[in-house]
């Protein structure tokens, strides 16, 4: 019996140390509260259930997403293939360091359709992580991290103009300002664009605190 328990206990043990190591190969940087993982078919399919998330009021967390919850969802499901194979979107994953369990946020990165120059900037950060700045942070460690992309002149950004919070990512974050306004495809939607050309937002990403790096192993 002490046999078959200690059997048990070394598989538990190694289960773990699997899952943990897979987890580190996936391990980019880390900033001051948030650890970045680079993108897998998995967590893709937790923006999902981060963007469905419901509020103790009943407010759904994805309700100020461009073309709403639907098609957001519909467009997670595309972008699984599009951001795994490299085609045309950059994403990046961050966990809290109080919670590596749970995602806490996801940033990414995308040319406009029929504007490869021209980046849009998405990103949705957990119910419990908000209004703590996590958003910010996430952002400033992305651009750190990637640094200036010389195929994109401008980046922008389309946000709800009720969405308090992501404005104020634009402007004082980014440093974007309002260049005009548009409605969704549905046009449910209202929509105010921010953007800021590549030579302005290179210049802002310098006033970022650096990332961590993980450490070289040595051979």
């Amino acid at each position: 019996m002490k046999f078959i328990l200690f059997l048990v206990l070394i598989n538990s043990f190694l289960a773990v140390a699997s899952a943990s190591g897979a987890l580190e190969q996936d391990f980019l940087f880390e900033t001051e509260r948030l650890r970045a993982y680079s993108a897998s078919e998995l967590r893709i399919e937790e923006m999902a259930s981060l963007l469905n998330q419901k509020s103790v009021e009943g407010h759904l967390n994805g309700k100020y997403y461009e073309d709403g919850l639907e098609k957001t969802l519909d467009w997670i499901s595309h972008m699984k293939q599009q951001v795994l194979e490299k085609k045309f979107s950059t994403c990046l994953f961050f966990y809290n360091k109080k919670n590596l369990s749970a995602l806490s946020c996801f940033v990414g990165r995308e040319p406009r359709f029929k504007f490869p120059t021209i980046h849009r900037l998405f990103y949705a950060t957990s119910l419990q992580d908000q209004n703590q700045g996590i958003t910010s942070e996430a952002i400033k460690g992305f651009f750190k991290f990637f640094l200036s992309d010389k195929e994109c002149e401008a980046l922008e950004l389309s946000i709800h103009p009720d969405n308090a919070s992501s404005l104020k990512i634009a402007t004082n974050t980014i440093g974007a300002s309002l260049s005009g306004k548009a409605s969704n495809a549905t046009g449910s939607q209202a929509r105010e664009i921010y953007s800021i050309v590549q030579q302005d937002l290179d210049a802002k990403i310098q006033t970022y605190p650096e990332v961590t790096l993980p450490a070289k192993k040595s051979l």
